[in-house]
């Protein structure tokens, strides 16, 4: 009796846990990328709603290319006090032939060419899915990188204040500390806005269940970043220029076809007042006297669409090599620009930034100095961000453009590199002027005069025994 009892009560404890774990289970879904992408594509309510109407479309298909439905009569002749004469019909009428294939072929082509507006409608959409997704990347980036310059220059200001308030620091630079303080903490307010209108706009992208948050993972997708391979895509937009020429085709055929001539034939019983039943037949054909005229002007307009739907695939095809030429150029340029700041410009400009700061705090350099190393500094690191992004969102255009999306080209940019003046103006508010820099053969390692040189009359932050403040206090 005790083993049923212990199986029981196994199950009672399986049970149990099993509901624990359904209350505990998250109720975040972390997108990522590609994740994001899918889930665009699967759950996006216009793509849902483009996909039922092409169901409707290939079930409308059955019912093209049909014979149209026979005719039955009943007919009662006779005179008033005579006994009647009924006849009955059967009348079934023929299209001329090819009439009934040609506008099946109508049908087919037009099906074919809704599809294919239903598949480059999502080719539209994914393009915009990554589009958005980098872009939610790339403002996220921005934003941690100025609320870590945010960070540092609060640290400055306080530093500054200390010196200015023990009669040491000059009351310029206080006050222009505090307004890059200032300045940055509303740009960081401004970002974190924007941000945060895009993470709605994704998620408005996405059929989510109801109570299911979602958590994005704010990284560029390693494969749109590193040099890969060209692949050949399926050209959806060629395909539909190509159903649409064969449903004009098809339907001017059927339109000639109807102006030939139509037969019916007959089938009829008859039976007169004395019970004598009869049997007869007929077949007609139409003349068609008047339509010489319209078969002639529909195969002038035939020949006409062919000719426009030649002409139009062929621009076509022009339009999308240029959007590839642009679109490989703005993929080569945006990762140069990434290399050359990334592996000539960034560590350049942080080490002299650090130099200035080394500088400002043994009390051989201005405050404005360390500011516009500052600004140079994270000037760069945005534009570094930017160029990233520009190249993750050329490669998805130069893949969006060889299926046919050719107005993907209007997101993809060349970011120009900021002219990250390392003078002593300007304050650390901003992400840097956006002229572009000009440059000539590799960036020079900084001059030995720019290093630190032993301290002669360091500053001293505030406190007890006038300590000097850490040259690491405040990392750039």
């Amino acid at each position: 009796m005790r083993r049923p009892l212990s199986v029981i009560y196994l199950i009672l404890q399986l049970f149990i846990a099993t509901l624990a774990d359904a209350e505990t289970a998250p109720s975040v879904a972390r997108l990522d990328y590609s994740d994001f992408v899918k889930r665009v594509a699967l759950q996006h309510l216009e793509g849902a709603a483009q996909r039922e109407g092409l169901a409707a479309r290939r079930a409308s298909l059955g019912g093209v290319g049909l014979l149209p439905d026979p005719t039955i009569s009943l007919a009662r002749e006779g005179v008033p006090n005579d006994d009647p004469k009924w006849t009955a019909s059967l009348s079934q009428s023929f299209p001329w032939p090819g009439t009934l294939s040609a506008e099946d072929r109508a049908a087919s082509a037009a099906f074919e060419k809704e599809a294919a507006g239903v598949e480059l409608g999502r080719v539209g959409r994914e393009f915009v899915a990554r589009h958005t997704y980098l872009h939610l990347v790339e403002k996220a980036k921005v934003l941690a990188a100025a609320t870590e310059n945010l960070a540092q220059t609060e640290k400055l200001l306080a530093f500054s204040e200390a010196q200015f308030k023990h009669g040491i620091g000059s009351h310029t630079e206080f006050l222009q500390a505090v307004s890059d303080s200032r300045i940055l903490r509303a740009n960081v307010d401004s970002l974190q806005a924007e941000l945060e209108d895009l993470i709605e706009l994704a998620k408005a992208m996405i059929d989510l269940p109801s109570g299911l948050g979602v958590e994005f993972v704010f990284e560029f997708p390693k494969e749109l970043t590193n040099p890969g391979s060209e692949r050949d895509r399926r050209d959806v937009q060629a395909e539909a220029l190509a159903a649409e020429f064969r449903e004009i085709q098809a339907d001017r055929d059927g339109a000639r076809l109807r102006t030939m001539p139509n037969f019916s034939l007959s089938a009829m019983v008859m039976r007169d007042a004395e019970g004598m039943q009869s049997f007869g037949g007929a077949a007609a054909v139409s003349l068609p006297l008047f339509s010489g005229i319209k078969r002639g002007a529909l195969a002038d307009e035939k020949s006409l669409r062919a000719a426009a739907s030649g002409d139009q695939a062929r621009w076509y095809q022009k339009r999308k090599q240029l959007a590839l030429s642009r679109a490989r150029r703005a993929v080569r340029q945006n990762g140069e620009n990434l290399r050359v700041l990334r592996e000539e410009i960034i560590p350049f400009t942080t080490e002299h930034s650090r130099s200035a700061l080394v500088a400002y705090q043994q009390g051989r350099g201005p405050l404005a100095a360390v500011v516009a190393g500052r600004t140079a500094v994270l000037s760069l690191a945005g534009a570094a961000i930017s160029a990233e992004a520009a190249l993750a969102i050329a490669r998805c255009a130069e893949e969006a453009v060889s299926q046919g999306v050719l107005e993907a080209m209007d997101l993809v940019e060349i970011p120009p590199l900021p002219n990250a003046s390392l003078g002593g103006g300007g304050g650390m508010s901003g992400m840097g002027g956006m002229a572009p820099l000009e440059r000539s053969g590799r960036m020079r390692k900084p001059a030995e005069s720019l290093k630190p040189a032993t301290p002669q009359a360091p500053r001293t932050s505030p406190g007890d025994g006038g300590d000097t403040m850490p040259q690491g206090g405040m990392g750039m």
